[in-house]
């Protein structure tokens, strides 16, 4: 049985779709026969035995987290793994500046969109001190493989990182959704939540921050209410634009028409995304993916999202939901309900694409080789 390392700073309960990719991999893999072992930082509603692998956790100093996790390493014993997965930048600061050549070459590295950013376009003085692009590029070229969840984000690595990459290295898994999980399955939320049964239901789900598009889409729906139209928005999640948003529907007398629920399990989303009528998220950010698309799709409701970046490949426009170009697009289909014409079989035809039995084997290829 092949023992597989996770080293990742996100992870549930933690919101981060990094954090989400690598417990869904890690439950897939253990489910496949594999020993798993995911090491991440401290949360303390963190409940270990939710998992159905190993996971330790350590508490973090800022800006010495990647001596830590690797000391952490030290303990628990690298030898005794056959394949690591560096997950996000705590695990790839990990083995850059730590792991000797041998070590690297175990590695599968996972890129989700911030790496870019971080590595080379934004970069800090520590970074620029340490000189760690370069380490990071060394990496890359000793490590066993190279996973972009887009293509739209192995373009933009390719094109920011003026690295060569070995064309062999690379593989594109997007993320993927447990279909036992998310499938159609309703739920009546006009009662459990006391929306009036004339309106229709809006839902968008993960971080609420401004950057996911919220203020933009709160206009939208302002504008909606405002003119007469029937919505609901129910919005799940947390985040630091939670307050604006609750103080702005006040003042604006909407509030009526806004549920946030903040505590939902990631296991019982999937009764929120069948109950809703529309799954909506126009985020600013440039996304490498959208699994919340995805994880819409895979119960049977349309999306709307931005036509830019990752989201073009999670979304089939006017099939699994629409790709608008700006705010006035997105309050037409919504002002004519435009999402009613689009069939709940083809979106969920579309959704199959993206479910484990699919994506997951392309990484349990790469678990299997030998290495270099």
């Amino acid at each position: 049985m092949k023992k597989i390392l996770f080293i990742t700073y996100e992870f549930p309960p933690d919101i981060g779709g990094a954090g989400i990719v690598a417990h869904d991999c890690a439950a897939y893999l253990t489910n496949s026969g594999f020993n798993v072992q995911v090491l991440t930082r401290f949360n303390k509603a963190r409940k270990y035995n939710s998992f159905p692998f190993s996971c330790e956790q350590i508490k973090i100093i800022p800006k010495l987290y990647p001596i830590l996790f690797y000391l952490k390493l030290l303990i628990l014993g690298l030898a005794q793994f056959d394949k690591i997965i560096l997950n996000d930048i705590a695990g790839i600061l990990t083995a850059a500046f730590f792991f000797n050549r041998k070590l690297q070459r175990k590695c599968i590295v996972y890129m989700h969109g911030g790496e870019v950013d971080e590595i080379f376009i934004n970069r800090s003085i520590l970074n620029i001190i340490l000189n760690f692009s370069t380490k990071y590029r060394l990496l890359l070229k000793h490590c066993q493989n190279i996973v972009f969840v887009s293509d739209f984000l192995k373009n933009k690595f390719i094109s920011y990182g003026r690295t060569n990459i070995l064309t062999d290295k690379v593989a594109v898994i997007p993320n993927g959704v447990d279909n036992d999980i998310f499938r159609p399955s309703k739920i009546n939320l006009y009662k459990e939540l006391a929306i009036p049964p004339q309106k229709k239901i809006l839902l968008s789900t993960g971080r609420i921050i401004a950057g996911k598009g919220y203020k933009k889409m709160y206009n939208i729906f302002l504008k909606l209410i405002n003119e007469g139209y029937l919505y609901h928005w129910i919005i799940i999640g947390s985040g630091a634009f939670i307050n604006t948003l609750i103080q702005q529907a006040k003042k604006d007398k909407v509030s009526d028409n806004i549920t946030i629920l903040e505590n939902i399990s990631r296991q019982n989303l999937f009764l929120y995304y069948s109950s809703a009528d529309v799954f909506w998220l126009l985020s600013d950010f440039e996304e490498s993916f959208g699994l919340g698309y995805i994880e819409s799709a895979s119960c049977g409701t349309p999306v709307i999202a931005r036509n830019a970046f990752g989201a073009i490949e999670s979304v089939n426009n006017n099939v699994s939901g629409y790709l608008v170009n700006n705010d006035d697009e997105c309050y037409e289909i919504l002002k004519t309900e435009r999402y009613k014409t689009l069939k709940e079989s083809e979106i969920l035809d579309f959704a199959r694409n993206f479910h484990f039995t699919n994506s997951m084997p392309k990484l349990i290829n790469l678990l299997n080789l030998n290495g270099q």
